[in-house]
């Protein structure tokens, strides 16, 4: 079994430049893409033109999270016996592209101002596009802890968003051009089409990677048997437990994330067309901190990323608070991405720190479905009480939530890191594990 680990090893060394090339070439399209069509600031803004209700609008952020989180522990289960995830990977990224060509096409078509035919198309095609990608992300994420170096990981994947957010700003300026100057739908339509585009050739250079099949893999268990070790896991590792319920807690900074932009419009005056520039802030406050983060959490841990991105969140909304002018008012978008940027680097590989690799599916899977629940209700409670109560009251709220998942990362839980020699993660023997 050594001889073949070793083999392993060495086609991984021998195609780890090759790889880390096309992971920039992925990021950088995909991220582009994606600029034109944020789901924080475009993607509200679209859903307005449709309802005034606010409970709606929160629902592209609801819908966005619970496809993208719950289907993970059903993917894990069904990938972790998989020697390679590759082409799996490829089909299912399928289903993360074709829905901006379908909702392009009936955006120009079918959809006009007020359209509720045009809310059941969105939602329907939204709600595909977030389940694909869900389920994606466990053999994706996967895939990248077999051929990406672990002490190279997090300035790689780093340098991947970093190249996606240099485009998806340049994306986000020219989708604020396209709202500001062309009329509704085309406008919108024409963001959808280039998101389209743009993340199909992020999928065809994703075709392009070399992964050797790894040659130590779990049986698939019975489901009653998988979800019966999902508890002992729970229950055994009790650090990962308190991360995810910090985790869990931190979700319900989403009570207002959806809803940055559109009180800059409604309530401090800015015209429609700053939405790219909103869009903009934020890419651009993600891309000069992915790599800062991918090098800290390399060196330190990512527990530290963690709490950087809990006083991130808390800051943005306590700005939201103070803030009576659009120029000072802006700091905020800066915030969000710094937080976004942190969260997102962040919960993704500490999850990886705590998990053996041979059960490295198991652990992303249930880390990320845990949290559907709470993101997914957050952005709705935030619309519902905004409609009822207003938003200052929930950008407090947002405030207080940040606050108390910092306190538990910082006086609860502990950094999991754990250092592996290359041929020792590839062993099945959890006992080989050395801690710093």
């Amino acid at each position: 079994m050594n001889d073949t680990l070793k083999e392993w090893k060495n086609k991984v060394l021998k195609n780890h430049k090759w790889n880390i090339t096309i992971t920039i070439l992925d990021g950088a399209f995909f991220f582009f893409g994606l600029g034109f069509v944020s789901e924080i600031t475009i993607l509200p803004l679209f859903i307005n033109k449709l309802t005034p209700y606010k409970s709606v609008v929160g629902l592209v952020t609801a819908l966005w999270m619970f496809g993208f989180f719950a289907p993970q522990i059903i993917s894990a289960r069904l990938v972790e016996p998989l020697a390679r995830k590759k082409r799996l990977v490829f089909l299912v990224g399928m289903g993360q592209r074709l829905p901006w060509l379908f909702l392009a096409l009936a955006t120009y078509f079918l959809i006009r101002e007020g359209s509720l035919v045009g809310l059941f198309i969105f939602f329907v095609l939204y709600g595909f596009y977030a389940f694909s990608g869900g389920f994606n992300f466990v053999p994706w994420l996967d895939l990248m802890g077999k051929i990406l170096l672990p002490k190279r990981r997090g300035r790689v994947l780093g340098f991947n968003r970093f190249a996606g957010g240099i485009l998806g700003i340049v994306g986000a300026l020219i989708a604020g051009r396209i709202l500001g100057h062309l009329p509704f739908p085309n406008n919108f339509s024409l963001c959808f089409l280039l998101a389209f585009l743009m993340t199909s050739i992020s999928l065809a250079a994703f075709s392009f990677y070399r992964e050797p099949a790894y040659p130590v893999v779990k049986e698939r268990m019975a489901w009653k048997v998988y979800f019966k070790g999902l508890g002992r896991i729970l229950k055994k590792d009790k650090n990962y437990s308190y991360c995810l319920l910090a985790n869990i807690i931190l979700c319900f900074v989403a009570l207002a994330t959806p809803f940055y932009a559109l009180y800059a419009i409604e309530k401090l005056g800015a015209p429609e067309g700053w939405i790219g520039i909103f869009t903009a802030l934020i890419l651009g406050a993600q891309t000069i901190t992915f790599v800062l983060w991918g090098y800290l959490g390399d060196r330190q841990g990512y527990k530290g990323v963690m709490v950087l991105a809990a006083l991130f969140a808390g800051g943005a909304a306590v700005l939201a608070l103070l803030a009576g002018s659009i120029g000072l008012y802006l700091l905020v978008f800066v915030l969000l991405g710094f937080y976004m940027s942190a969260v997102m680097l962040g919960y993704m590989l500490i999850v990886l720190e705590f998990s053996p690799p041979e059960k490295r599916p198991t652990y992303i899977g249930l880390g990320h479905t845990i949290l559907a629940l709470p993101l997914t209700i957050a952005p709705l409670l935030g619309g519902f009480l905004i409609d009822r109560i207003g938003y200052r009251f929930v950008f407090g709220l947002t405030a207080l939530v940040a606050f108390v998942s910092l306190s538990i990362l910082i006086l609860v839980v502990k950094e999991p890191r754990r250092r592996y020699s290359f041929l020792t993660q590839m062993s099945t023997d959890n006992n080989t594990d050395e801690h710093r």
